[in-house]
């Protein structure tokens, strides 16, 4: 019995040295695992807010721009183009894309998301703002080059700016208006009023009229204009362009979706960690400290 004891005894003293290394290193082990579960309850709810302003200030902003203006834009249901002025008395006629961004974005919260957080989803958005620029900018070129096309017709005059001219046409306004018809590919909604004095009418006009002119005058330059910007819509390409862009939009919308239903935010950054406390931090740097030394 004692000789047992005593050889137990002489084994522990032999290997003392060793069973402290040993004990130590599961400490160690032990104290930092528990240590990284009281970190990650403690960063638990500022992932957790990190995770909401992502939502509300990045996905939400983006899929209501679509949503709101860019579908509307490529269903005709929203104009492409404005009018803007240069010269002071007469309507508008400089041709300018209308594609305002996101609404109330944050474009740093953006970057953290993307760079950090949501790389897969957020990957298409920039492309897509090059796309539908792009196809906005040849719109714009399109209605340049038909109202080029239409003016060389010269049987109706421009508006002049007067209150109400008896002979006119704005040239620029109904390209305009014609485009939404173009681009939704519905029928025609350009209409004459009147007989034998007669109005080009526009839903899209804003109440502005489009022309006037005697009946035979505007009905024949209206049968012109439709065939001369018909003509270089279906040259144009347009079309295709609009299409692929709806696609697009389609795809990054469903990427954005996935970020408002996600439940976990993925990856660290520097926002998580300024929102989280350091107290665990510099209590594990002194625990291995003291056992180092």
């Amino acid at each position: 019995m004692w000789h047992r004891i005593n050889s137990v005894l002489d084994w522990l003293n032999r290997y003392a040295t060793l069973l402290l290394v040993i004990v130590t290193c599961v400490y160690v082990w032990f104290t930092g695992k528990t240590l990284k579960t009281m970190e990650r309850a403690n960063l638990r709810e500022p992932r957790a807010r990190h995770l909401e302003d992502i939502k509300q200030s990045v996905a939400t902003p983006i899929a209501e721009w679509i949503d709101e203006q860019v579908a509307k834009m490529l269903n005709g249901r929203q104009d492409t183009i404005v009018l803007k002025d240069e010269t002071a008395g007469k309507r508008p006629s400089r041709f300018d894309m209308a594609v305002p961004g996101p609404q109330l974005l944050n474009v740093p919260l953006l970057s953290d998301a993307r760079t950090n957080h949501f790389q897969k989803e957020l990957k298409r958005f920039e492309p897509f703002g090059v796309l539908l620029r792009d196809l906005l900018s040849s719109l714009v070129e399109f209605a340049i080059q038909a109202r080029q096309e239409v003016e060389k017709d010269g049987s109706l005059p421009p508006h002049d700016g007067s209150r109400d001219p008896q002979r006119f046409v704005d040239c620029s306004l109904t390209i305009r208006c014609y485009l939404r018809e173009l681009i939704g590919g519905e029928a025609s909604a350009l209409e004459l009023r009147g007989n034998p004095a007669s109005v080009l009418e526009s839903p899209y006009s804003g109440g502005l009229r489009l022309a006037a002119a005697p009946y035979a005058n505007l009905n024949a330059w209206l049968a012109k204009f439709k065939e001369v910007v018909n003509g270089l819509w279906h040259k144009s390409g347009l079309r295709e362009g609009i299409v692929k862009t709806q696609s697009e939009a389609e795809i990054l919308r469903a990427d954005l979706e996935k970020i408002r239903l996600t439940q976990a935010l993925p990856g660290d950054c520097e926002y998580i960690n300024q929102m989280g406390p350091t107290f665990l931090s510099k209590l594990k740097n002194r625990i291995f400290k003291n056992r180092a030394a």
